[in-house]
């Protein structure tokens, strides 16, 4: 009764975050969550695989502002044979098929939406079904607990696992991703192989086979969760000639299982025969692993979406695997050897910060193993509240962060240490931390004045290439520099330290449309040694600034109105006599913006 009274709440929870941060029409709005899903309508509603054209068509129906993901260097992928190929596998798909199934009875039955397969019955059922295999597989995780683990402990481990992780963030604000039916699955997963090892009958082997072949059919890497049932239950090295003898004399079984895990795999084969003329083929083609440098500082403690720095409550996860011989010893080999392969494999990908999501993505896949260890902290401790406010503090946490996001006040996959601290706890955005954010710099935490003024580049009307714009002179940026200034430090007299606050008015017409913030327009702040070495090289958005009283991270839409664009840079150690720091506006993509007054000022 209980455990129904934690999911129901934790599934109730995570409905009413879906609804409130309305992203739930976005879950097919071209994200990996489309491309998991696009195979459904192109198999079922218009037998165009390979094509695309009809099911393209439909889905610009419902999001006309989107491009034609053949023309995108991250979409569809053509192929030898003259198609196109989704990069995403089949797995997804084949376990989102009732969700679709349901939403296209309900538009054919009710007549009030298209029955397209992109109308808005079809994102809301997609977007629960990632609430549907996130509950499930907490389920799992709890039944897989109570065979180590007491009641209580294992309620509270299943509720931090489904609160206190970024579980709760594919599961709310990025639905549709293949984590939440990962996750399920590797839950499951380690049922199977439990029940394999009390009962190896050829149905149990069948059902183990089948389990770890939509493993990799959902996430291919996902694959090395074979370890656990390889290594269920040893202990020693002296184990293996036993585990080798029990498997020889399982062979019927194994073999039942190798067949399922072969027919699991099966639809992918053929679909990369059909698109690709191949049975095997890569669709991720030119995004590629860079196994000789896997980023593991960065993945898993580094600001851009590390690990451990957004689902911090994983540190106990960790602290837990030392208590697990105590509690749950079977599990203990085969989370020791796939913890460090998956981070390999996971932080060795081209894109390791894993964009388009809140902390480590592929970890969320693994959180069915770490619950293990999780609870063996919990159980660890002295007294079992001990242990609650602690893991409500992270629960609170995570929860509070993933709002954040959606507010756009947060934003981890591009994130860095002066963002994290100026944003943490904050629940209004701020100049102090947009700078941080875009400059890297972390901004003055106490009260500062204006020192002196270094330098002041205004525009005059006997500049040539003066433009009126909103009732003041400006500068057009038609071009990819402009406004620079180079101070040297024999006139400027300033030393490491020093806090400098620099400036630019801006202005961004009325209706030009939004961009991506990595192609606007920058004001940008280059020191340098006398001998030309970069000393430091900060830089902020200038159309960020302009019309954004709530500092919304990614707000570039032009409004009509000038604006100030500013941030503090303390200048660097090494700056000394005849370095240089030079000031630009930089316009890569030559966006529509003109700028006015340019100042450079001293603050202590």
């Amino acid at each position: 009764m209980r455990l129904r009274l934690l999911l129901a709440s934790i599934a109730l929870f995570y409905l009413i975050s879906l609804v409130y941060s309305e992203r739930a029409r976005a879950t097919l709005d071209g994200s990996d969550s489309w491309g998991y899903y696009v195979h459904l309508p192109a198999f079922l509603l218009y037998q165009d695989a390979g094509n695309y054209s009809k099911t393209i068509a439909a889905w610009k129906t419902n999001f006309p502002n989107r491009s034609d993901p053949r023309k995108d260097a991250y979409g569809l992928r053509p192929t030898p044979s003259g198609k196109f190929a989704v990069k995403y596998p089949l797995g997804v798909a084949l376990l989102e098929t009732p969700f679709f199934a349901a939403a296209h009875v309900y538009c054919l039955i009710g007549g009030t939406h298209p029955a397209d397969g992109f109308s808005a019955p079809y994102t809301w059922a997609i977007a629960l079904s990632s609430i549907f295999f996130a509950v499930l597989g907490l389920f799992f995780l709890f039944q897989n607990l109570r065979f180590n683990f007491s009641e209580n402990i294992s309620l509270l481990t299943t509720a931090t696992i489904g609160l206190g992780t970024n579980l709760f963030f594919f599961g709310t604000y990025t639905p549709g991703m293949s984590h939440p039916v990962a996750f399920c699955l590797i839950a499951y997963l380690i049922l199977a192989t439990r029940q394999w090892y009390k009962s190896p009958t050829l149905r149990h082997g069948f059902v183990l086979g089948i389990t770890l072949g939509l493993i990799a059919l959902v996430r291919t890497q996902d694959l090395i969760i074979a370890v656990v049932p390889l290594l269920w239950g040893i202990r020693h090295w002296r184990d293996f000639p036993a585990r080798f003898r029990f498997f020889w004399e399982q062979n019927l079984s194994i073999g039942a299982a190798i067949l399922a895990f072969l027919l699991a795999l099966l639809p992918q084969a053929l679909y990369w025969k059909f698109v690709s003329g191949q049975w095997w083929y890569d669709g991720y083609q030119s995004e590629k692993f860079d196994w000789a440098n896997p980023q593991f500082r960065e993945g898993l403690l580094g600001f851009q979406n590390g690990w451990l720095v957004f689902t911090p409550v994983m540190l106990l996860a960790l602290w837990g695997l030392f208590r697990m011989r105590r509690f749950a010893t079977e599990l203990l080999v085969p989370i020791l050897v796939f913890l460090p392969l998956h981070w390999f494999i996971s932080y060795s990908w081209w894109c390791w910060m894993y964009i388009n999501g809140f902390g480590s993505r592929p970890m969320v896949d693994a959180y069915a193993l770490l619950g293990v260890p999780l609870a063996a902290w919990i159980a660890g401790q002295i007294r079992v509240w001990i242990a609650l406010p602690v893991l409500y503090g992270f629960i609170v946490l995570n929860v509070f962060q993933t709002w954040q996001t959606r507010q756009g006040l947060f934003w981890s996959e591009r994130g860095n240490w002066a963002f994290y601290k100026a944003s943490f706890g904050q629940t209004k955005g701020s100049e102090p931390a947009l700078s941080a954010f875009e400059s890297g710099e972390v901004q003055p935490s106490g009260p500062l004045e204006k020192s002196r003024t270094l330098m002041t580049l205004s525009v005059t009307i006997a500049d040539t290439n003066h433009v009126q714009m909103g009732g003041r002179l400006a500068h057009p940026c038609s071009g990819e520099f402009h406004q620079t200034v180079t101070i040297t430090n024999d006139t400027a007299r300033l030393n490491p330290g020093d806090w400098l606050r620099v400036s630019i008015a801006g202005f961004v017409p009325a209706g030009q449309p939004a961009h991506s913030i990595d192609e606007i327009a920058k004001l940008v702040t280059d020191f340098s040694s006398g001998q030309g070495d970069v000393l430091k090289y900060r830089g902020i958005n200038i159309a960020t600034r302009l019309s954004n009283p709530r500092y919304i991270l990614w707000k570039t839409r032009g409004t009509g109105e000038w604006g100030e664009a500013a941030f503090f840079v303390r200048v660097p150690e090494g700056f000394d006599a005849g370095s240089k720091l030079k000031i630009y506006v930089w316009n890569p993509k030559r966006q529509e913006i003109f700028v006015g007054d340019l100042r450079v000022e001293v603050w202590e």
